[in-house]
């Protein structure tokens, strides 16, 4: 399996040169991948990470733009909504969308990896002559893909924080399902390269439905977790 023009870093984790393959990327790459994350019909992000390395930039600035927006805008929903408010500032807020968007992607890449390490190939019975990802980089490449599939989040993410209507219950289940036709479009010949059976790329698809689903609970709850005054 081809990742990047650069190989796949096998130095320590702790080396710089071990995250510059995952960070070495330019504004303009980033931008074209951030595009790439949308088309749900060909596999274009695939080829991007093929040609050049896959990257964990764009992931880290969209998790951090939905963290900040969300609990940003959250804040200023709750002071012109509740009139007992003293415009205190609300840490939970914050919390909630770091939960969100950064621990859920993280704990679903901690769950794939238990799966690569039950079900991956070995160099003896793979007939590609490129060596399998170690463990590590195997789930950060994950990761990468993960991240820039949960892009389309934004909008719903926007309109719960205004509204507690059954129309953001739908936008979620159509980002949900739109994210992970995009994934899964970009992540076959991923699944198939790294894992020995079908079986365990399966699991990982689902795997990554599911931290998508728990992403969209968690948004969810933005609303009905605040006090109910903010419902009306």
């Amino acid at each position: 399996m081809e990742t990047g023009s650069i190989p796949i870093p096998t130095t320590s984790v702790l080396s710089i040169s071990f995250w510059q393959y995952y960070f070495d990327v330019t504004t303009d790459l980033v931008k074209e991948r951030v595009i790439y994350s949308l088309n749900p019909r060909k596999a274009v992000l695939a080829q991007s990470f093929s040609l050049q390395s896959p990257d964990l930039y764009g992931p880290f600035w969209i998790s951090i733009t939905f963290l900040l927006v969300s609990s940003i805008l959250a804040q200023i929903w709750k002071w012109r909504h509740v009139k007992e408010d003293t415009h205190s500032f609300d840490p939970f807020l914050i919390f909630r969308s770091y939960v969100c968007y950064l621990l859920i992607p993280l704990l679903t890449s901690v769950v794939f990896a238990a799966l690569f390490f039950l079900g991956k190939r070995t160099v003896s019975n793979t007939s590609s002559s490129q060596p399998i990802p170690s463990l590590v980089n195997s789930t950060l490449i994950f990761l990468a893909y993960f991240g820039y599939t949960t892009l389309c989040y934004l909008i719903p993410s926007l309109l719960t924080l205004f509204n507690s209507s059954q129309l953001n219950g739908i936008s979620f289940i159509l980002a949900t399902f739109f994210s992970s036709i995009v994934f899964m479009m970009n992540t076959k010949s991923f699944f198939s390269t790294i894992f020995a059976k079908k079986l365990y790329s399966l699991l990982a698809q689902l795997i990554a439905f599911l931290g998508r689903i728990a992403m969209s609970v968690g948004i969810i709850s933005f609303l009905f977790q605040l006090p109910p005054k903010l419902k009306k």
